[in-house]
């Protein structure tokens, strides 16, 4: 208690910050399976409170719970009241929240204003997930509903969408990879048509996207949190840089009203 707070800080950070995704779960109501197998489908609802968290460094990883991950301890934050209010910036401020991909057509829909960190630290969260294998599922989410987020989280700073991919020779890999003699203008371009086709339905009508939505696509292997450095690209191949490349600057066309 007598180190100085900036030295403090440094050990809070090395027993709380996960160096990938921090996976949040939220209560809901059960699905009920009488009289008819899920038969109260259409009728479930969120509520508050966390049901896990989970940690995964990498795409397509191991997952394993927060309080048992390898680098944390957050048994620190129960130390007494100081230390509690000088971490808690920390593990909510700092960390990658990784939320389910709800829409208002799931079971149960997305509703942003149910509690789902405790009391008092939503003003704190400053970096929000969304994960999917493609790049429909966040049509809702750009289209409207993002509307809901930053009500409740006053603070943050940036939402990401995460596109996972296997690999670049089916599904939307291969949709998204480079033509051979394709210049990368008309590239990006047609990505752009690609991005607009599933985010909006077509390609005329473009509605505009808040610029602290990011888009990212990752393959299996990679690390959630880290950059692109000179190593991972050697790992990666030089179709799947591309296509990385290329759907960041096409989505940041959307931010700026398209080409």
């Amino acid at each position: 208690m007598d180190l100085p707070l900036h030295i403090k800080k440094q050990i809070y950070s090395h027993l709380l910050l996960v160096p990938g995704l921090v996976f949040m779960r939220q209560y809901s109501t059960p699905i009920l399976h009488h009289p008819t197998p899920f038969c109260n489908i259409n009728e479930r609802r969120l509520e508050p409170g966390v049901a896990y968290t989970l940690t995964r460094v990498t795409a397509g990883g191991t997952t394993s719970r927060f309080w048992r991950h390898y680098l944390t301890n957050v048994a620190i934050v129960r130390t007494n009241r100081q230390v509690y209010e000088e971490a808690r910036p920390i593990l909510y401020g700092e960390n990658m929240f990784e939320m389910t991909n709800l829409t208002n057509e799931t079971s149960p829909p997305a509703q942003f204003g149910m509690h789902l960190f405790p009391w008092g630290c939503n003003v704190l969260i400053r970096k929000l997930c969304f994960r999917a294998h493609a790049i429909y599922p966040f049509a809702w989410l750009l289209n409207s509903g993002h509307i809901g987020i930053l009500p409740i989280y006053r603070e943050l700073e940036s939402v990401t969408l995460i596109v996972e991919l296997e690999a670049v020779t089916r599904g939307l890999g291969k949709a998204l990879v480079r033509m051979d003699r394709e210049k990368w203008v008309p590239y990006v371009q047609r990505i752009y048509k690609v991005l607009a086709m599933d985010i909006f339905g077509c390609t005329s009508v473009i509605k505009s996207i808040p610029i602290w939505i990011d888009l990212r696509v990752i393959f299996d292997g990679e690390p959630f949190i880290e950059g692109l450095t000179m190593e991972n690209e050697r790992g990666l191949g030089i179709r799947k840089i591309e296509i990385k490349r290329a759907v960041s600057e096409a989505f940041e066309l959307f931010k700026r009203g398209g080409f």
